[in-house]
């Protein structure tokens, strides 16, 4: 059975994370909205899943490995998840589409093709972005990029030329991430022209990529940026 819900907590509280962004010359922190207050047109419930499994807050509390999926019984287009906290001057939007955690269960799932962005600003405005996530986006923490999962590995497990099925599932496992990482990547950034003081977001489905599995439509993670070189808010 899948019902409407809306999560409501308290006050804000952000965690920061520094980032690099490949191919820019500014660095840039995540702001995750951990206890902001989110919510959503719709949720998935499971029997086997305790009730606000993947519900709105999932997608704003800093973990890759939980996610809001819709819960419609089609694709979900329409649907929408938002968040709202108290105002915040953002450069931008860092966003793992799909059910992250995993590349299999990513799979699995629908993520997100087309959407439409909207952004409630502090002076009572609003700016809608339309644009269109890539698919198979997950990232692996991989000691920023300069090391392969084989290498990691070797380092996991010293004894890997003898142990070789443990090796062997290091490896497995490492390719099977998906995360979206303060170092590797992982996920989508989208920029601002401008930074944009924010008090709300809401984000609606405009289109899928369809799941090989599941026809549940979900997003693990929705992050503000914040340009590291400035202290204002």
């Amino acid at each position: 059975m899948k019902s409407i819900i809306t999560f409501v907590s308290a006050l804000i509280a952000m965690l920061f994370i520094c980032v690099n962004l490949s191919g820019d010359s500014v660095d840039f922190i995540h702001i995750t909205l951990e206890k902001s207050k989110a919510g959503a047109s719709s949720i998935l419930t499971e029997k086997d899943k305790p009730a606000g499994y993947y519900g709105a807050d999932k997608a704003f509390d800093g973990s890759s490995g939980t996610a809001w999926c819709e819960g419609k019984k089609d694709d979900g287009t329409g649907e929408y998840i938002y968040s709202e906290f108290k105002p915040f001057k953002t450069w931008g939007f860092a966003i793992l589409n799909g059910f992250g955690g995993y590349r299999h269960l990513y799979l699995k799932n629908n993520r997100v093709k087309d959407f439409k962005l909207t952004l409630y600003t502090a002076d009572g405005k609003t700016r809608i972005i339309k644009d269109k996530f890539k698919d198979n986006a997950c990232g692996k923490a991989l000691a920023g990029g300069k090391l392969t999962p084989e290498e990691f590995c070797q380092e996991e497990v010293p004894d890997y030329e003898k142990n070789k099925n443990k090796y062997s599932k290091c490896v497995a496992d490492k390719n099977n991430e998906c995360l979206i990482d303060e170092y590797d990547g992982g996920g989508q950034v989208f920029l601002l022209d401008a930074p944009v003081r924010v008090k709300k977001l809401k984000l609606e489905i405009l289109s899928v990529y369809k799941g090989s599995k599941y026809s549940d439509t979900c997003i693990s993670e929705i992050r503000l940026l914040k340009n590291a070189q400035t202290y204002d808010e």
